[in-house]
């Protein structure tokens, strides 16, 4: 069964009696399992959305918004290059046609699958990931993400998994992280539209896949 067959059979059935579930996950199947490092990207919920229709995956085959998938593009084409790396200078000034090449490559889903406002609150959110852990585990399933980062998502994505009870481990420069599979790694990162040097971010991330994946 397709990636995309499965999502829709796993949504049909997790949405059934609620009145607003925002749809996400693999932006263009082909396109991810045709990229060298599956890469999944574990957000927290969608800002201000109220369209019981919409779908992430439709708004980031679109390139998203500059804010928040401007450092994700980036990510997603920096990882995929490693071992080499590009200067800064390449990264820049991100274009939207730059954000759909790299967006389509990757997956993308919110652990709260309805939407919120500009600042999460933790306790709800904390409250979906208890909630529906099980769902949450079994979308994760689907892709079998060689490299899954969670973008300040890190502690409700161990708990949704039943993987709180493993203690991180901690690159040699302090980003924390866990092998929870042969290959698989989860990496508890910010989250990309963080009050942090776009650049601070990106190599600081590129650091820590080339150390413990490569």
């Amino acid at each position: 069964m397709s990636i995309f067959d499965q999502e829709k059979q796993l949504f049909e059935n997790w949405s059934a009696n609620r009145v607003e579930f925002v749809k996400d996950g693999a932006v263009d199947e082909s396109s991810y399992l045709n990229s060298p490092i599956f890469l999944c990207f574990v957000m927290k919920e969608i800002n201000g959305k109220k369209d019981e229709s919409w779908d992430l995956r439709d708004f980031l085959r679109k390139g998203g918004r500059a804010q928040t998938w401007d450092n994700i593009s980036r990510w997603t084409h920096g990882i995929h290059k490693l071992p080499l790396e590009d200067k800064w200078s390449q990264y820049s000034s991100i274009s939207n046609e730059f954000r759909i090449k790299q967006l389509r490559k990757i997956v993308a889903f919110n652990l709260k699958k309805s939407s919120g406002s500009h600042t999460t609150k933790i306790n709800e959110l904390n409250n979906a990931s208890s909630d529906d852990r099980e769902w949450i585990k079994r979308q994760f399933q689907i892709y079998n993400a060689d490299i899954t980062i969670c973008c300040g998502t890190g502690s409700q994505l161990k708990m949704a998994l039943g993987l709180d009870q493993i203690d991180w481990e901690v690159t040699s420069r302090g980003v924390n992280y866990l092998e929870y599979a042969p290959r698989k790694y989860i990496i508890d990162f910010s989250h990309p539209a963080a009050r942090t040097k776009c650049s601070f971010l990106h190599y600081s991330l590129l650091d820590a896949v080339r150390e413990i994946y490569l």
